[in-house]
């Protein structure tokens, strides 16, 4: 009996540092998961679209977003800066004449481009959207 006991805590352990490493991994690639909601359509269309395999997530200083969308693609915002880039393989291209709303104390993000308008909504406050003008509360 005792043997088993061991063996399944050996188990529980092992199993315990797998799911740390995953987590490390996710760490160590500088971008953490703060996806609430994504919502896009074209620009000239009305309303939103929620994307139900749309994420968002934060650079580690909180200074960028990343906004990977199923069907308009994956795209980067520097938020200080107010600039949105279209991630095409290895090339972030500039897209020119982007606007940035904050809307939400700093949760929530409407993002309006030529071809595409985005609402992203976090999890949490992100450092980088003090800077965005907009709706800063309700």
């Amino acid at each position: 009996m005792k043997n088993w006991m061991y063996i399944l805590m050996t188990l529980v352990m092992v199993s315990g540092f797998d799911v740390f490493a995953e987590e490390t991994k996710t760490l160590d690639s500088g971008w953490i998961d703060v996806t609430r909601e994504v919502a896009a359509n074209p620009a000239d269309a009305g309303g939103w679209v929620k994307d139900e395999t749309g994420k968002v997530f934060r650079s580690s200083d909180g200074n960028f977003i990343k906004i990977q969308h199923a069907t308009f693609g994956v795209f980067k915002v520097d938020l200080p800066g107010a600039k949105v880039f279209r991630i095409d393989g290895d090339k972030d291209v500039l897209q020119d004449g982007s606007s940035l709303l904050q809307r939400d104390a700093g949760q929530t993000l409407v993002i309006k481009l030529k071809d595409y308008k985005f609402k992203v909504q976090f999890t949490e406050k992100i450092e980088g959207m003090k800077s965005i003008p907009g709706i800063k509360g309700m």
